[in-house]
Parts: structure tokens; sequence; C-alpha cells
């Protein structure tokens, strides 16, 4: 018994050529400071490692460094031969965690860095991260990290240069150039700081609607919000609702699309989804809401009300499309993001600016709509869809999928002195 431990425990830790290791492609940790490196190296060159590296199997004689790429680039500048690991089975989004919250323990932490790893954290399928368990497993407050995250979207192309600046000042100087405009709902949420908040144990029991009532509410103006994963809005969702998927940045976009004057009916898929979407717009004012349909579009198509869907499309579908011809692009990213780069002949109207007016564009011709990711594009669409629009098309994975595949973007040109 003693020896089949003794092998396992051998298995998992090991001694590997320093050859055979490779960093990981999803580590958010981009920036290694040079002196630290060399401190590093030359206390492996007198001590060694004294910390395994953690290490998956990528193929036969290949492993992925899941967290240490500090201690490997070190030891490669120490001319180790072999290095301590500790061989673990991990799936694609298990890695990523482990990297993820390495990289968040670490005091010398880039603000973007962190805005990122917060971001892929909620970005993860499998385990499913909130702001909340974000917050608790990062030691920070909601707001903080709310905060981060917000970094992540201010300047499109930041993941190409904001990492390489140097200087507090500059970083700043770069992030604060593009900010996009202040949402009217911060200006109210300011006055509730101020003068205290309910508390959320107070807030009244949802009132539970059936179909045919939605129906009538919804005839008289109602606003309903559909707070489910894109894909399943897309699908079949009830006619004129609004979808703002509890996935991406909700509440926020909640209060900037509606308003904190809002108290729509919630449309979820699980009592789990209500809780959560009720939660997270009370803490940015939106505490008073008409209810929620009871039972959710299932209950719905069974009262045998009709539903709507979304047509979607990929960056290739709508680059052959554009060249037949017949369609027309709506870009709802922000300023920054379009000036960094759009698709030829796009018509561009922000998603903020969607509570004023929906745009003025062509509603007999088909309309693409894209974001960077498809978050937003999506909110988008079922906003057009609500204004009357009947050929909305929404463009899978936006102008990130658009790029990715090589399609040909308009940038802006350089202004001669």
């Amino acid at each position: 018994m003693q020896d089949a431990q003794n092998t396992a425990i051998s298995k998992e830790y090991r001694s590997v050529p320093i050859s055979i290791l490779v960093e990981s492609a999803t580590n958010p940790r981009k920036r290694f400071d040079e002196k630290n490196l060399e401190e590093l190296a030359a206390s492996m060159r007198a001590q060694g490692i004294l910390a395994p590296l953690l290490v998956r199997e990528l193929e036969e004689s290949k492993y992925e460094v899941v967290a240490g790429a500090r201690r490997l680039r070190a030891a490669k500048l120490a001319e180790l031969e072999t290095v301590p690991v500790r061989v673990v089975k991990l799936t694609d989004a298990e890695s990523m965690e482990a990297q993820v919250v390495e990289n968040l323990q670490r005091e010398d932490i880039h603000p973007l860095e962190e805005s990122l790893s917060f971001k892929s954290l909620l970005q993860l399928g499998e385990p499913i991260y909130t702001i909340t368990s974000i917050a608790a497993r990062a030691g920070k407050s909601e707001a903080y990290v709310h905060g981060r995250i917000k970094l992540a979207d201010l300047i499109p192309p930041v993941t190409n240069y904001a990492l390489q600046i140097e200087s507090r000042e500059e970083f700043v100087a770069q992030l604060t150039s593009n900010l996009p405009a202040r949402p009217d709902y911060f200006r109210k949420d300011a006055e509730i700081n101020r003068r205290g908040a309910p508390a959320l144990a107070d807030l009244a029991a949802l009132r539970a609607l059936t179909p045919p009532e939605l129906k009538n509410m919804l005839d008289s103006g109602e606003v309903a919000l559909d707070v489910r994963p894109g894909e399943e809005f897309a699908a079949e969702h009830v006619p004129g609702s609004i979808n703002i998927a509890l996935s991406g940045q909700f509440a926020s976009w909640a209060g900037t699309v509606l308003g904190l004057a809002s108290h729509p009916v919630l449309i979820a898929a699980s009592d789990k989804q209500l809780e959560e979407a009720r939660l997270r717009l009370a803490r940015v004012g939106i505490e008073i809401l008409d209810g929620y349909l009871k039972g959710g579009v299932e209950a719905w198509k069974q009262a045998g009300l009709a539903v709507a869907s979304l047509n979607q499309m990929t960056a290739g579908e709508l680059e052959a499309q554009l060249r037949t011809g017949g369609i027309q692009v709506l870009d709802v990213r922000r300023e920054g993001e379009w000036d960094a780069g759009h698709i030829s002949g796009a018509n561009w109207w922000p998603l903020d600016n969607f509570r004023v007016s929906p745009p003025e564009i062509d509603r007999d011709v088909p309309v693409a709509v894209h974001c960077k990711g498809g978050y937003r594009s999506m909110i988008a669409c079922s906003l057009l869809q609500r204004a009357g629009f009947r050929l909305v098309t929404n463009v899978i994975g936006g102008f990130d999928e658009w790029e990715h595949a090589k399609l040909p973007v308009v940038t802006p040109k350089p202004v001669e002195a």
C-alpha cells in the first residue's frame, strides 16, 4: 500500500527537462520585470527551484505550465537543464481558472492584467463565477471588481499595447483618452449612495405574472427584460422583450439602456436567474420591478402565444452577403473601438445611444448588427426588434470574429504633421 502511494506521488511530482515545458497561451500575465527575473535566476543558481511548477501534459514528452511562468523564465536565464514540476490533470477551463487565481495573488499585478483576469473568470463556462464570488475569491469589494472589469472594455486595442506601458502616467493617459460617456444613471446612483439605499432583504416579493397578464401589460407599453443567455433568446423569446444576459455587464447595461426609473418585468429560465437579476439590478438602483413571467418562455408558448426569434450569422456569412449586396451593417461599439478599426460602409450607432433613439437606418433593408464579441449586439438587436425593425440579424462573435477571419478592416489614416 505504501509502495503504491509512493509510486503515485513520484508520478505527480518529478524533475523534467526544461526543454519540454511551454508557457500557456491563456495565462493572463503578460509582463515580467527583467531585473526581478535576473534576481530570481541568481537565486536559482545558488539554491535551485524551491517550489515546483504546476504543469499539465499536452502530448507525449510535452508539458504546459499552468502556474509558474515567471519561475520558468528565470530558470531559463539561470540555464538550468531540469526543473521540478507537479503534473496534474486539468481541463482547459480548470487550467485557466488556476492561472487567473494565481495571477490575482500577485502584489505587482498590472491594472489591465487584473481586469482581464476578472473578466476571464466571468466568461468561464464551468465553474460559474459572478462578480460576488470573484470579489470573495480575490478579497476585494464588488465595486472594485466591477470597476476593474470595465477597464477591459474602455480601449479596444488595449490588449495590443497597454500591457507594454511601463509608466503609471502613460497608462492613465492612454486609458482616459477613450472613456465612454458617463451613463445617466450614475448621477442618480450617487444620490442613492448619499441618502442610503434600502436593504436588499427588505425588497418586496416579486409578483408572478401569467402569460395573458404580461401580454396585456406589453400591449400597454410595459418593458420585459429577458435575462437568459443570448443563444436562448435568439432561438425564441417573448415578442418585444429586451435581452440583457446575466453573463456580461448586466446591471450596468440595464441602467444605461433602461434607466433607473424603469421597473421591468423579468423573464428568466430559472429561479436562480431571477434572484441574481433582481439582486444585481437593485445594486445599481433598479429596485422596483413589475414582476416576472411565471414559467418563463415555456409557459408563454403553452398559453398559445406566439414567440419571436432572431437570426444570427457568422462573420464569413456577413462578408459574403456584403459582396452580393442587399444588407447593411450596424456597429454598436463605442467611439474608441470604431476609430481603431471597423467594417467598410458600416453604420455606427453606439449601444449607449439607443435609449435616446434607435439608429437612423433603412428599416426595409436587412441589417447585420455587431459589437466586439456579441454581447452588446444582442442587446441592440432586441431593442431594434422592439422598435419595429423586422429584418435584424446578430453577427456571432462580433468584430473579434471578423478580425480573426482576417476580413478587411478600415482603420483611420494617420494625421500628418
